[in-house]
């Protein structure tokens, strides 16, 4: 049987037991499927007021979600469903899993945050300017973070938080993702529903770049190499060779998407307006799409 690698490192994870997870910001609830899009399991996060929860990572048999209405963070045990919520920082854009602990960058603060598997705070640094995405490299070593209205992508140490270098990109950088030896970022020229550009970047400096469509939102890459930048400013798909460093092919899609994830060899989008969920080979060709809740946001892959 295959073996995959899940987000949490966990070895030996096969994919009949992996899950997709989606968040639904416009529901504030977290829908579960397997990789064919069969709905396999729902969460409901709705308390006294909305919480808009936009990104979601996976960590030692926990859910995170990271709320941009409210400012907090949501724990919740996969099996049991038993949440626990904590308030972290005024708009959290984005969080991802490293090891034992959660990182969370906070746009309107400037920082970016260590959390332990409690939801305590273990570091807090000053970032850049609305940092907005980040990544952390396959070692879980760096972490790369775009800063929206500085211009600049930050690489810090992933457990102590020190910045340990800067790429200046003179535009405003929207998602941020590593492939081997290179960071890529998705950035806009002039701002929210401009000109995209995606970056090949490598040693500091940008090695290659290529004309994409309008507000490129997420960067993901395929198992075969390929790299899909999804663009909410004109609702389309680009898809760049890593090998060739060259685009390849243009996908429009219903609505405005959102974010891209790789999952047992597809690549599976989401649709902020009318809630589509699309799965894709790696190729880029449509298999199957289905409405969710309504603004379908983030998404991250579950063993469970």
């Amino acid at each position: 049987m295959e073996k995959y690698l899940s987000e949490s490192s966990d070895i030996g994870i096969t994919r009949e037991n992996r899950r997709l997870y989606i968040v639904s910001a416009g529901e504030d609830t977290i829908l579960g499927y397997d990789e064919d899009l069969n709905l396999s399991d729902a969460i409901n996060l709705k308390s006294s007021a909305k919480i808009q929860p936009k990104r979601i990572a996976w960590l030692n048999g926990y859910l995170y979600t990271a709320n941009s209405a409210d400012g907090s963070i949501c724990k919740i045990n996969a099996l049991t469903k038993e949440i626990k919520r904590v308030s972290v920082c005024p708009y959290p854009t984005d969080i991802v899993a490293a090891d034992k602990r959660i990182i969370i960058c906070c746009g309107e603060t400037d920082t970016i945050l260590s959390l332990d598997e409690g939801l305590n705070v273990i570091n807090a640094v000053p970032a850049c300017s609305f940092p907005i995405s980040m990544a952390i490299d396959s070692k879980k070593q760096k972490l790369a973070a775009a800063c929206l209205y500085n211009k600049k992508i930050r690489i810090y140490d992933t457990k102590t938080l020190e910045h340990i270098d800067e790429i200046d990109l003179k535009e405003y950088p929207n998602a941020v993702a590593f492939m081997d030896e290179f960071i890529l970022a998705a950035c806009s020229e002039e701002g929210y529903l401009t000109q995209g550009n995606f970056h090949f970047i490598k040693d500091g400096s940008i090695l290659k770049s290529i004309k994409v469509n309008k507000m490129p939102s997420c960067v993901c890459v395929a198992s075969n190499g390929n790299i899909f930048v999804a663009n909410t400013g004109n609702r389309s798909v680009d898809i760049i060779s890593s090998k060739e460093k060259k685009l390849i092919k243009r996908i429009q899609t219903p609505e405005m998407p959102d974010f891209l994830i790789n999952f047992n060899k597809g690549v599976y989008l989401s649709c902020i307006i009318d809630g589509y969920l699309i799965r894709m080979d790696e190729d880029g060709n449509i298999q199957k799409k289905i409405r969710t809740l309504s603004e379908p946001r983030g998404m991250c892959i579950a063993s469970l």
